[in-house]
């Protein structure tokens, strides 16, 4: 059985490379499958000319920055070291979405994967992550995909419903997500279910071996704060955390991410690391305060107690950290990037409850794989 997975593996993101490996790695290992993951260029030239001027200058600049101060080509590197170590590429590097649909690649499964690959904000709905390239009569399934939003805007609905009425299985990451295919009225013979992210799939044993590849070590005890702002602004909540878990916690504080924020204690910033090196760090942890959704998924993992910042209450575009500790009972973790006063934390989170409520969603998740994959003769 082949299977071609479309998602956004090379994205230079910890999550979007280790979401991607995960997938891949649980559905070669439980079923024998034939996984590649798509070669499919992202971002391409149409993402680049349905970006506004703005969107385009604020993207260069970034880059600039970060390629002269941040350490930027070293990271990448790692990067590419993970790449050729873990993924199953296929043969063809897809460079534009014509280039791929007049020279599609032949599966017996068509899969759309996890992270943001529905995001019409950044993806701009292209067709490509909705699989438009397979053959008319394919098999075409979706594995915790995300909208990333709360809703979608209506001048996309019309041709997100057509993409999709040709799915036979629909998974996808959040509540927000599933309420959003329910609003579209997809055909009813389509089953769509609420999925774990896919680096939730493996156990900590699994990435053990990947965080042994790293080039980082930390001595001693140490907070790790991973810093993302680009969805939302976690401040003054982020600032305000570390500071508290400082006091608690009595030890260093290391911090990952490309953004700066408005921390003024002591700390020590590491740039340029890669997957393994993120797995390493979290590993090792005491505890974990971040904005970043995988941050979060790798807390989980390793069962390290954890403080997620989230969007404040009256922002409802991005619930995809909420919706996750909501569903297994961690909402003690989830911190509101408006707050300004931090209440006691909770140094020892995973309950009997909660650790049960993490296996039942992972086995669900797990179960519903099955469901797609029965469907296949092979089987």
């Amino acid at each position: 059985m082949r299977i071609g997975i479309i998602t956004l593996h090379k994205v230079v993101n910890y999550g979007s490379a280790l979401q991607a490996y995960a997938l891949q790695h649980y559905l070669e290992r439980e079923y024998g499958a034939e996984v590649e993951l798509i070669d499919y260029k992202y971002p391409n030239c149409y993402h680049k000319i349905k970006r506004s001027l703005k969107e385009n200058l604020r993207f260069g600049i970034s880059r600039c920055i970060e390629y002269t101060f941040r350490h930027r080509s070293r990271e990448i590197s790692l990067f590419n070291e993970f790449y050729n170590n873990y993924f199953n590429l296929s043969s063809k590097y897809y460079q534009s979405i014509e280039q791929i649909e007049n020279d599609s690649p032949v599966y017996d499964i068509y899969m759309t994967g996890s992270d943001q690959v529905w995001n019409v904000e950044t993806l701009k709905n292209d067709s490509v992550m909705y699989c438009s390239f397979a053959p008319k009569d394919a098999i075409k399934m979706s594995f915790s995909s995300s909208f990333a939003l709360k809703s979608v805007p209506i001048e996309y609905e019309d041709s997100i419903k057509k993409y999709l009425s040709s799915y036979s299985y629909i998974g996808v990451r959040e509540k927000s997500s599933l309420a959003i295919l329910e609003r579209l009225s997809l055909p009813d013979n389509i089953l769509k279910e609420c999925t774990c992210d896919p680096t939730l799939l493996l156990d900590a044993d699994d990435y053990d071996k990947i965080a042994h590849d790293s080039s980082v070590k930390v001595k001693g005890d140490y907070i790790l704060a991973y810093y993302l702002c680009y969805a939302y602004n976690p401040e003054p909540a982020f600032s305000k955390t570390i500071e508290k878990l400082y006091k608690q916690y009595k030890c260093k504080v290391v911090i990952i991410g490309r953004n700066s924020f408005s921390y003024s204690g002591k700390y020590k910033k590491i740039n340029g690391i890669g997957p393994s090196e993120f797995v390493w760090l979290i590993k090792h942890a005491k505890a974990v305060a971040t904005s970043s959704f995988h941050g979060t998924m790798f807390s989980l993992i390793y069962r390290k107690p954890l403080y997620a910042i989230v969007p404040s209450s009256k922002d409802g575009r991005d619930s995809r950290i909420s919706d996750v500790l909501e569903i297994i009972g961690l909402e003690k973790s989830i911190i509101h990037s408006d707050s300004v006063i931090i209440n006691s934390l909770d140094t020892q989170p995973y309950s009997d409850s909660v650790n049960k409520r993490l296996e039942n969603y992972i086995l669900k998740s797990k179960y519903f794989i099955s469901k797609m994959l029965e469907g296949k003769s092979e089987l």
